[in-house]
């Protein structure tokens, strides 16, 4: 179980100064700027998935920074971000991983022959862990949804969903977490299995 401590802090990252308004909190929505780094790297969106027991994601626009290979990150600035998450992936005992991955998306994928094939064997691999699944919505299957990220955490905390903008990420609770569970939901129904996944993550090795 989370410590209240960390609870705590997690929370007041949230809700930094310019959050003061009591109707943000009863409403269940905290803007985090970017301040120039993508959403994943924002402190307080990447504190939130390092203690979740659970992270559900839908990335359209390509790979989240956890499944990542260290040479396809492009952004600058993002080595000690991209360290903690892959502190999750690499722990025996850390979260659930469940993401949702367009193959229009993964094809698309821009960085140099060997690094899209070393991220492709490397996707592959996660794959076929216990702990890790990954889901492809197939090509032609868009269901022109935008990415989020649904977060669970022990008991008696309540979950949360991080929503990516252009310059800010949305960080939801209460009222807000049923939309995008039937959000999961549809991707449930289109994405491929899991097994077909890793099927099709193969094949795109040699591409």
């Amino acid at each position: 179980m989370v410590p209240a401590a960390e609870r705590a802090e997690i929370l007041a990252l949230a809700r930094d100064a310019d959050d003061e308004d009591p109707e943000t909190e009863r409403v269940g929505c905290w803007v985090r700027p970017h301040l120039g780094m993508p959403g994943e790297a924002a402190r307080s969106v990447l504190f939130a998935h390092t203690t979740a027991t659970t992270i559900t994601g839908y990335h359209p626009g390509g790979l989240p920074i956890i499944l990542r290979t260290k040479e396809l990150l492009a952004e600058t600035g993002l080595a000690e971000a991209w360290r903690r998450y892959r502190s999750l992936l690499n722990n025996v005992t850390g979260p659930g991983l469940l993401f949702y991955l367009r193959e229009t998306g993964l094809r698309a994928l821009d960085a140099p022959a060997d690094v899209r094939e070393a991220q492709f064997i490397q996707l592959a691999m996660l794959a076929g862990q216990e702990r890790v699944r990954l889901r492809i919505v197939p090509a032609g299957r868009d269901p022109g949804l935008g990415g989020f990220t649904l977060l669970r955490f022990p008991e008696p905390s309540g979950p949360a969903v991080t929503v990516p903008c252009d310059t800010v990420t949305l960080i939801l609770e209460g009222q807000h977490f049923p939309v995008y569970q039937r959000q999961l939901e549809i991707l449930d129904r289109i994405a491929l299995a899991a097994a077909d996944s890793q099927t099709l993550i193969m094949k795109l090795i040699d591409t």
